[in-house]
């Protein structure tokens, strides 16, 4: 097994192992050029906080870097990317949630997923036996 340098990324990372705090220099290093990709993806307000939430991942999962790469930024980004994907979905979701919820055509909505209609079951069905528990 190769021994990496003092000041690659995996070093640092290696070291944050036994001094956490020494993962921020992996920040200062790559949260830019992360910033920079996640902004041209999402815009700058999801950029601020995905940027943030990839260092978390990225130091919560420290032990898993292949300290044989130099550098942590193919890492980091595959990070980002997998963020941006998940930022979609839910954003995407939520604007569902919201044409579903919004009752615009003035009928209540029924619920689309089957998550949603089982939990409006009990609730339709507590509302029907209290009508009928009179």
């Amino acid at each position: 097994m190769r021994h990496p340098d003092s000041t690659s990324d995996a070093a640092i990372i290696a070291a944050s192992m036994s001094e956490p705090a020494r993962f921020a220099a992996i920040f200062d290093r790559h949260a830019p050029s992360i910033h920079g990709y996640l902004t041209g993806r999402l815009g700058r307000q999801a950029a601020e906080d995905l940027v943030g939430e990839t260092f978390l991942v990225a130091f919560d999962r420290r032990a898993r870097f292949d300290v044989r790469v130099p550098s942590a930024r193919p890492w980091l980004y595959g990070i980002a990317t997998r963020l941006v994907a998940q930022h979609r979905r839910e954003h995407a979701r939520d604007v569902r949630l919201r044409l579903v919820t919004s009752g615009a055509d003035g009928r209540v909505p029924r619920p689309t997923c089957r998550r949603a209609r089982l939990r409006a079951g009990p609730d339709r069905r507590l509302a029907a036996s209290a009508g009928t528990a009179r």
